[in-house]
């Protein structure tokens, strides 16, 4: 047994030995923090080192880029006569709102149509107090937490969840769509007719859209995030694509990656060659890939504003190869890319040049008639060749298919909504005078038709969360655009002035065309 003078010295014993042990362990604890805070300084040290690398490439970039913009003033001082395109892509009226593709739409429109809109305004004072007071009404519902106005459940520049979850944002989003609908609501009751008020909607959408909140900074949430993650970095880049977008596409935000893809690396490698030219296009023939083909050909007339490998987009989007891969003749056109010496060019030199093609296809495959696919400007373009064909009772095409192709001028869409004989002139005297239409100033115009998918998307992406544009190959091809001559240019408003597609009347290669309600028959 334990006595207890032996009790006694074992406690003692005990008692010394606590303080060491807990020292020990103290030791080891702070041991370990001390560890764990030389990793996380390695770390910051290496992410730092990141970021000064990234933002170092991005002020050499930006550097490059201001040297692009400054040559480029330089020399629209020194060599007025050689900056007319680069005049033409700044941003500002023309540049921005441009020649409204065939149509147009100018800077003045714009201002004519916000001038009817305060005129309204002015004229009918209880309208006005009416809206005011529903605006002040549903704004006090919004500041006392009780309002219901939510976005669009398709709109995707509120989708982050900051929207819904930070007091803040949530406000400043019921704010903005409060507004929004409040200037809906007014022209809606206004005395305007129906084009009119249609105006007045298209004009208030580019200023409402334009001045969203998730076009700024502190406006989106997702920017801020990015910019505290990357400290600072991502504004930088930011800077960077916007000065290179200013140097080299208009002043406005790249929707794509334009050194993603290369045309016969990436896109339109489909194997073909080419089996005849004329000054106007030239021939694809496109190798087949069964055993057995069938024996009509298909013939592919592509869009003069756009080059030919739509069809041939990258290996899973390709239709050139499931047509050759379904036992089908392909070929299709590439157009020239006409310059102010083609300027003469209209609808007669295209169709007969599609009328060579046609002959070339028949000639190669024995076949005495073909199947052909017109797409957009290329459609309407056939549309006329085969008017000329029924008007001589030429059954050379034996079935046609139009893709996204416009027949009928009188169908009401925003294209349309700013066509006056006034802005056809305008149009028409413009293209006149250059000799061509430049594919990207449609293509700008295109874009201010839809600028939430088409404009400020890509300028949150691009310069407020500085990502890169995407590598999108359609968006490539969309992108990789050619010129209009001025007579083709000419001859497309005469069809939108008489819609002359929707009742055929008229003379082409010296023989009238010839249609039937809108809709183009072989007779």
């Amino acid at each position: 047994m334990e006595t207890d003078s032996e009790r006694v010295i074992h406690t003692e014993t005990e008692h010394k030995s606590t303080p060491k042990g807990t020292e020990h362990a103290a030791l080891k604890e702070e041991q370990r923090k001390a560890a764990a805070a030389q990793a996380a300084v390695e770390d910051l040290q290496r992410r730092l080192t990141v970021v000064e690398a990234t933002l170092a490439e991005e002020r050499q970039k930006a550097a490059e880029a201001q040297q692009a913009l400054t040559e480029q003033q330089r020399a629209a001082v020194t060599h007025p006569e050689t900056s007319e395109r680069t005049t033409e892509q700044m941003p500002g009226e023309s540049a921005a709102f441009g020649l409204m593709p065939l149509v147009g739409f100018r800077g003045v429109d714009l201002f004519n149509v916000s001038q009817q809109i305060a005129q309204q305004a002015i004229q009918q004072p209880p309208l006005l107090l009416k809206h005011y007071t529903n605006f002040m009404l549903e704004m006090g519902r919004v500041m006392t937490g009780q309002s219901t106005v939510e976005p669009d459940a398709k709109d995707k520049r509120f989708t982050d969840e900051a929207w819904k979850t930070n007091p803040f944002y949530h406000l400043y989003l019921q704010s903005y769509l409060t507004w929004q609908q409040s200037l809906g609501a007014f022209i809606d009751d206004a005395d305007l007719d129906k084009k009119d008020a249609d105006r007045a909607r298209f004009v208030l959408s580019l200023f409402t859209d334009t001045v969203a909140p998730t076009n700024t900074l502190l406006g989106n949430p997702a920017a801020m995030k990015k910019m505290y993650e990357t400290g600072g970095a991502s504004l930088v880049k930011g800077l960077t694509h916007m000065l290179e977008d200013l140097a080299n596409n208009g002043g406005m935000p790249s929707q794509v990656n334009m050194k993603a893809f290369q045309v016969g690396k990436d896109l339109g490698i489909s194997p073909g060659a080419v089996v005849f030219k004329n000054e106007v296009l030239e021939l694809i023939q496109y190798q087949p890939t069964t055993p057995q083909v069938y024996s009509r050909p298909l013939l592919i007339v592509p869009p003069q504003v756009n080059k030919f490998y739509v069809m041939d987009l990258s290996p899973g989007k390709s239709i050139i190869r499931y047509l050759v891969g379904s036992g089908q003749q392909v070929f299709a056109i590439s157009w020239r890319n006409p310059t102010p010496q083609q300027r003469e060019w209209g609808f007669e030199a295209y169709d007969r040049a599609i009328l060579e093609a046609i002959e070339a296809v028949r000639a190669i495959t024995a076949n005495p008639d073909v199947n052909i696919s017109g797409s957009c400007l290329g459609g309407m373009t056939l549309s006329t060749l085969l008017g000329h064909l029924a008007a001589r009772g030429d059954q050379r095409i034996h079935a046609v298919t139009f893709l996204v192709t416009v027949l009928d001028t009188n169908v009401e869409s925003t294209m349309g909504l700013f066509a006056t004989r006034e802005t056809i002139a305008a149009a028409r005297e413009a293209s006149r005078v250059r000799g061509v239409v430049e594919g990207q100033e449609m293509a700008r115009v295109f874009a201010w038709l839809r600028p939430n998918d088409l404009i400020w998307n890509y300028w949150v992406n691009n310069y407020l969360v500085g990502k890169d544009p995407a590598a999108f190959d359609v968006l490539y091809w969309n992108n990789d655009t050619t010129r209009l001559p001025a007579k083709l240019h000419g001859d497309l408003l005469d069809l939108y002035e008489t819609n002359a597609h929707h009742a055929m009347a008229g003379m082409l290669c010296n023989h009238p065309i010839a249609g039937r309600q809108g809709h183009l028959y072989p007779e």
